[in-house]
C-alpha cells in the first residue's frame, strides 16, 4: 500500500503536467506551419485540438487514479 501512495501526485501538479503536454503537442503543427504550406491551421483548429487533448488527458488521469487492480499498477508508476 505504501508503494501506491508513493506514486500519488498532487492533483495540481497532474493538471499542470496535462496542460503542458497539450501545449507541447500543439507546438508541433505550429512549428510545421512555419516550414510548409501543407499545414494551415486556424485559431479555431488550435482551440479544438487543445480541448480534445485536455479532455483526453483528464480522462486518462481519472482512469489511472481510479484503477485499483494490480494489473494496471504499471500505469500508476509511470505517473
Amino acid at each position: 500500500m505504501d508503494k501506491i501512495k508513493t506514486f500519488m501526485i498532487d492533483p495540481n501538479k497532474r493538471l499542470v503536467g496535462i496542460a503542458l503536454t497539450a501545449v507541447l503537442l500543439l507546438f508541433i503543427p505550429l512549428i510545421a506551419m512555419q516550414f510548409t504550406n501543407e499545414i494551415n491551421w486556424t485559431v479555431l483548429d488550435f482551440i479544438v485540438a487543445a480541448i480534445l487533448l485536455l479532455v483526453t488527458g483528464l480522462i486518462c488521469g481519472l482512469v489511472i487514479r481510479k484503477t485499483n487492480k494490480p494489473r494496471f499498477s504499471i500505469g500508476k508508476s509511470a505517473l
